[in-house]
């Protein structure tokens, strides 16, 4: 187990006898989420539309939603989760060995998979679904030590992320006949999101623009979480449909209403900070696809990509920029092709979602350059910026 040290790190602390890429979390799980989100999505293409032999303990749909969430989400939560409580308490985060062996236990998870001949299948549940829950534990001893009771919930998801993962293994479904793990995984990150969204992205956004009119309502945030976990509940439940759109539209309208109050018209001049606001609505976008899907219009899939392309796509690939340039110690000028990253990554949930509106029969020319474009956007990424994780902080300071 990884206990939690106490030890502000400083300047003067004598440099690390590691590669700089285990320096912190971010930087390992960083570059192995956007890795693992252009060839985990290059894997599927190529089995979606090309039919490809397949050695897995997962058929090919099951496992691309398991790997979109449990792998490239799994790992920017884990390189953020591994990041930030280091600024909020100031206690050395693992590096080193301690962090190279995280690394390890979530890549035995990706690849244990493809051993079905070789490895039991309960084997492969616990390498796979225990992740999580280390990582819960050894994020609940760091905040219970240092009273940071206002981000407990963060071990609590992570439990919950262990408990969808293992669930994937036994094959449960939902009412609708949808894997039950993965969609309760999904549904998790979403709320994730939604939390860190209301944190992040007003900050950020009155941090850059003070004179702006960004507002920050605690009573409207408040409303828009219990009605998005309410919607996200029924789904999973299986309530109704009458209901279950009333749920997910009402969401859309207080998530829509939560956006509007953080916008000011001074975002279009950072990117760093649009995409952000961009990747917000995306989930009022999938939040409205779901209710109209709930009675009958569209389908589910529109609705779910909105959110995984659009929403955890977006956001991602914009807080992974915006982190590895401030936790390298350089100044924030974006390098070469960043803005054509975010705009790739936009055009990949565009031609997901609306072209399959537009014109169902184009489903499949969908599909094929949505994930050409996603692929795209994420390779700018480990181009312009996977150089920074692997050198050590511009300005001379450990992490």
């Amino acid at each position: 187990m990884i206990q939690p040290s106490v030890r502000v790190a400083s300047p003067a602390a004598s440099g690390p006898r590691h590669p700089a890429i285990f320096n912190l979390g971010f930087r390992i799980f960083f570059f192995a989420g956007a890795t693992w989100a252009v060839v985990m999505i290059g894997v599927w293409l190529l089995l979606y539309a090309y039919g490809l032999p397949w050695t897995n303990h997962f058929a090919p749909g099951p496992w691309h939603g398991r790997e979109m969430l449990f792998g490239f989400a799994g790992a920017v939560i884990a390189g953020f989760l591994l990041t930030a409580p280091g600024n909020w308490t100031g206690a050395t985060m693992p590096s080193g060995g301690k962090l190279a062996a995280l690394f390890l236990f979530w890549l035995a998870g990706r690849l244990v998979t493809f051993a079905p001949n070789f490895v039991p299948a309960s084997v492969m549940l616990v390498l796979d679904a225990a992740f999580f829950p280390v990582l819960g534990l050894y994020l609940f001893q760091l905040l219970l030590r240092f009273h940071l009771v206002r981000n407990l919930f963060f071990p609590v998801l992570l439990l919950g992320m262990g408990a969808a993962n293992a669930l994937t293994y036994g094959g449960y479904r939902t009412a609708a006949g949808q894997a039950l793990g993965t969609e309760l995984m999904l549904a998790l990150v979403v709320v994730v999101i939604a939390i860190m969204g209301g944190r992040v992205i007003p900050g950020f956004t009155h941090g850059r623009y003070p004179q702006g009119s960004t507002r920050n309502r605690p009573a409207l945030n408040l409303a828009a979480m219990i009605m998005l976990i309410g919607a996200l509940a029924a789904d999973l439940a299986g309530v109704p449909a009458g209901l279950r759109a009333g749920l997910f539209g009402a969401a859309a309208l207080l998530h829509a209403a939560r956006l509007c109050g953080w916008y000011t018209r001074e975002i279009w001049s950072d990117a760093l900070t649009w995409v952000l606001h961009l990747a917000y609505g995306w989930l009022v976008v999938g939040l409205a696809l779901h209710a109209a899907w709930s009675l009958g219009h569209g389908n589910s899939l529109l609705a779910r990509h909105a959110i995984t392309v659009g929403t955890i796509g977006t956001i991602t690939l914009g807080m992974m920029c915006r982190v590895t340039i401030g936790h390298t110690g350089r100044a924030f000028v974006l390098p070469h092709g960043t803005v054509s990253a975010f705009v790739l990554i936009t055009l990949a949930a565009l031609t997901r979602v609306g072209l399959p509106l537009i014109a169902p029969s184009a489903y499949l020319t969908g599909v094929k350059i949505s994930a050409v474009l996603w692929m795209a956007a994420f390779s700018i990424y480990l181009v312009q910026y996977g150089p920074m994780l692997f050198k050590p902080r511009a300005d001379g300071r450990p992490g």
